[in-house]
């Protein structure tokens, strides 16, 4: 019992108390302050032993209504923790002293009856889900709630059917009769943990299907670029050679000779755009490394903008650990960023800078243009293009950050997991 506690002693008849050596006239209940060392009877007397306070006396009347209170009180605690609909247990010595219908309900039992005298191990399975044995670490979280006075932690549950339960734990050390046990609320979380462990699985799930698109999408265009560089330029390189021979012997006929003339430098044209259109479905320097790729794309966005760009490449080692849907997908998303800065920046300068990190390869694009409002609507954020480059690095399970504001130019950082020391 704690030194501010106190208890009513309701003297049966005959019985008289003594304090100081004398008796007590018309005592008929006791309130006992502090503790009692000893207590004895001496010829129908009570002795209190030396170290506490002696008896409080009062009239009956007084002792009564503070009897009254007390026994509420206990009453309102004893239906507040019996009726609570949150399972609740009292841990003694590590093993369960009490607990409420919910706690029997989460469990699986039929009574308390079958739980108290358990302990949490008792209805655990035999390890937890980090791997540490539930005893082991049963006994270590009750030891931090008493050093700490609380403590909350996930714990996995095992019911008497078998039945495995997620559960939010939280343990409070408390104090009862003068000593200090442990205050255990349980949460089942299972629910939850595992609507939370479907909608990851759904999303690695969604991942893995758009990265497999984007890779058929990847080959189809490298498909594509091939036949119309192989078979559409070879056409339209044979039908230039007709055209130059309806020239010869044909001299005099001048309004021929203008069309034939006309039709060659249509042809040339045809054939310029188509080359274009191959090498952007599918450059074909991609194949000499990301760097030099990373160069020719600069220097052809430079003679087609205007804006002046510079590569830093701080380790060229970094292109040695990056495999080809990486190499591939950096270049994509320089060349989106490049296209970008084009449309919607008014940039002079763009700074490409190309490093590795740690495990990761960084691609950093900034350039000193307009820049924008990076919390703007998903909307805005398609329209610049951002949202495929974002989707593009968390495929291949990045990081993905852009800085930016108004007249201050953007800053897009890039961060992919690469492989190799």
């Amino acid at each position: 019992m704690p030194l501010d506690a106190s208890a009513i002693l309701v003297m049966p008849p005959g019985v008289r108390v003594c304090a100081g050596g004398a008796v007590l006239q018309n005592v008929e209940e006791v309130v006992v302050l502090y503790w009692v060392i000893a207590m004895k009877d001496h010829k129908n007397g009570v002795n209190f032993g030396k170290g506490s306070s002696g008896p409080q006396c009062g009239n009956c009347e007084t002792s009564s209504a503070t009897a009254i209170a007390l026994r509420e009180s206990e009453s309102k605690f004893r239906t507040i923790f019996e009726k609570s609909p949150n399972p609740v247990t009292l841990i003694d010595n590590g093993v369960f002293v009490d607990c409420n219908d919910a706690t029997v309900s989460l469990h699986g039992y039929e009574n308390k009856a079958q739980l108290i005298g358990l302990t949490p191990a008792d209805v655990s399975p035999e390890s937890q889900p980090d791997g540490r044995l539930s005893s082991e670490k049963a006994i270590e979280v009750v030891r931090i709630a008493l050093e700490n006075g609380s403590y909350h932690f996930p714990w996995a549950i095992r019911r008497k059917d078998g039945e495995v339960l997620d559960a939010e734990v939280v343990l409070t050390a408390i104090f009862v009769g003068g000593k200090k046990i442990i205050h255990a609320t349980w949460q089942d979380v299972t629910a939850g943990n595992r609507a939370k462990k479907k909608l990851i699985e759904s999303e690695r799930f969604l991942r893995e299907t758009c990265k497999h698109v984007e890779e058929v999408r990847e080959e189809e265009k490298a498909s594509i670029a091939r036949e119309i560089h192989d078979e559409l330029g070879q056409l339209l390189t044979a039908l230039k050679m007709e055209v130059f021979c309806i020239k010869p012997g044909r001299s005099h006929d001048v309004e021929l000779m203008s069309k034939a003339d006309a039709m060659g430098v249509l042809i040339d044209s045809i054939i310029v755009r188509v080359r274009d259109i191959a090498t952007a479905l599918r450059p074909k320097v991609l194949e000499l490394g990301l760097v030099v790729a990373v160069e020719w794309l600069l220097q052809d966005f430079m003679r087609r903008s205007g804006i002046h760009c510079q590569l830093h490449l701080e380790d060229e080692g970094v292109v040695n650990s990056l495999g080809s849907s990486q190499t591939l997908a950096l270049f994509r998303i320089l060349q989106e960023s490049l296209t970008n800065a084009a449309r919607h920046s008014k940039a002079s300068n763009v700074g490409v800078w190309l490093a590795r990190n740690g495990k990761f390869a960084e691609l950093v694009i900034e350039d000193d243009g307009v820049g924008f409002d990076p919390s703007g609507s998903d909307d805005q954020l398609r329209g610049l293009g951002l949202r495929g480059i974002k989707e593009r690095t968390i495929l291949l399970g990045g990081r993905f950050e852009i800085g930016s504001r108004r007249g201050a130019g953007v800053k897009l950082k890039v961060a992919i997991p690469v492989s190799g020391p």
